[in-house]
């Protein structure tokens, strides 16, 4: 059995989950019906660009699950919490063949506790449709569907037909 060792940290952390937020990306790209596009246009350096302005306005948590003896990092959560006290997990990432060995439970528990020691209004996660095992994954913490919000994918013809 692996000895996973639990990493936290902030903004500092951000470069060494770039090949973890790619596998994620790329996992997007393969599974996404409607949206393959726009996940091949993605790249970990707006991602990191992204998540740099959000921690100007946001207290932004980053915990990496590392394999004790390789030193490889097999997967990463980033939580964040907003001036208006929106605490958001805002990406989650295991290795496909290391999710038997609980990293992800540990990985939002520790995520969660360090939003509810920040006293949040409420938690949410986005979750891309097409992702069905991280739907499932998420009610285990008692997150559950609230609203489905809808996009065009941008590749989409454009058409003034009025009904």
């Amino acid at each position: 059995m692996k000895q996973i060792q639990y990493v936290s940290g902030g903004i500092d952390l951000l470069d060494r989950i770039s090949p973890l937020w790619e596998q994620l990306n790329s996992y997007h790209k393969t599974h996404s019906i409607h949206f393959k596009g726009k996940y091949g246009n993605l790249s970990f350096q707006s991602r990191k660009e992204n998540l740099l302005k959000k921690s100007l306005q946001s207290d932004l948590h980053i915990i990496l699950a590392t394999d004790a003896a390789s030193n490889e990092d097999l997967g990463y959560c980033i939580a964040s919490l907003s001036v208006d006290r929106i605490g958001e997990i805002d990406s989650l990432f295991v290795i496909a063949s290391f999710r038997s060995y609980g990293i992800g439970k540990q990985l939002m528990e520790q995520s969660l506790n360090w939003l509810t020691t920040h006293s949040p209004k409420k938690i949410i996660i986005g979750v891309s449709t097409d992702n069905h095992e991280a739907l499932s994954f998420y009610t285990h913490f008692g997150f559950f569907p609230c609203i489905t919000l809808l996009e065009q994918p941008p590749d989409h013809a454009k058409t003034n037909t009025l009904l």
